[in-house]
Order: C-alpha cells, then sequence, then structure tokens
C-alpha cells in the first residue's frame, strides 16, 4: 500500500524537476520553456489535491529504480573489486605481505593470539 504522503512528494519531486526545466533557459538565455512550467504547475494541482492519481506513474517509477539500482549496485561492485581490491590484494602478495596471518607455519604448536590486557569490565562497551 502505497502512502498519500509519497504520492505527494511525488509528485512534488516531479514539480521541481519540471520547473527547474522550464526556469533554467531564463537565467542562461532570458527565455522559458512554457511546456515545462505548465507539466510543473499540473504536478503540483494533482500532488496536491488528487494524489492518488499518481499511483500508476509512481509504480512504473519504482520498478524502473530498482532495475537501474541492480545494474547500479552490480557495476559498482565490478569496480571495487577489480579497480580496488584486485590490484592491492596482488601487490601485497608480490611484495609478500600477509596482513591476515594466513600462511601455515608447522612449527607452531597453536596459532592462538594472547592479548596484552585483558577486558576490565563488559559494562559500557559502547
Amino acid at each position: 500500500m502505497i502512502k498519500k504522503s509519497d504520492l505527494k512528494t511525488f509528485g512534488l519531486i516531479w514539480a521541481g524537476i519540471f520547473m527547474l526545466i522550464g526556469l533554467v533557459p531564463f537565467f542562461i538565455s532570458g527565455g522559458i520553456r512554457v511546456w515545462a512550467v505548465l507539466v510543473s504547475v499540473s504536478f503540483i494541482t494533482v500532488s496536491l489535491y488528487q494524489a492518488e492519481l499518481l499511483t500508476k506513474f509512481y509504480n512504473i517509477w519504482m520498478k524502473i529504480g530498482h532495475f537501474i539500482g541492480g545494474i547500479v549496485s552490480k557495476l559498482m561492485l565490478f569496480v571495487l573489486f577489480f579497480i580496488i581490491f584486485a590490484p592491492v590484494a596482488i601487490f601485497l602478495r608480490l611484495i609478500g605481505k600477509d596482513l591476515l596471518d594466513k600462511k601455515i607455519d608447522k612449527s607452531k604448536a597453536s596459532y592462538w593470539i594472547e592479548r596484552e590486557r585483558q577486558p576490565e569490565s563488559m559494562k559500557n562497551q559502547f
């Protein structure tokens, strides 16, 4: 169920976008895009008085947003992995660093790491 306030906000955001499209040329060249201002006024009117009319447009926009979000998230993960993490890992491997201490040392009796300082109290941990 879509809340009326969400539809109202959605409509007002689109009104703002179209108002920008309509008024930006005024500051650049002195003209106004009348069609965009009319669309903006229409969105304002519908948002304030009959927000339910925006339900179908809202649902379509949300589906498009989820689709684009899925693509962008996968693209960002790809970039993070292959541009940042993989080169750092290759560099560390080349210089022989083992940050996680994963190398197996058969001469060690245990991999237990002793604490330098024992915890004093478990109260107010954070």
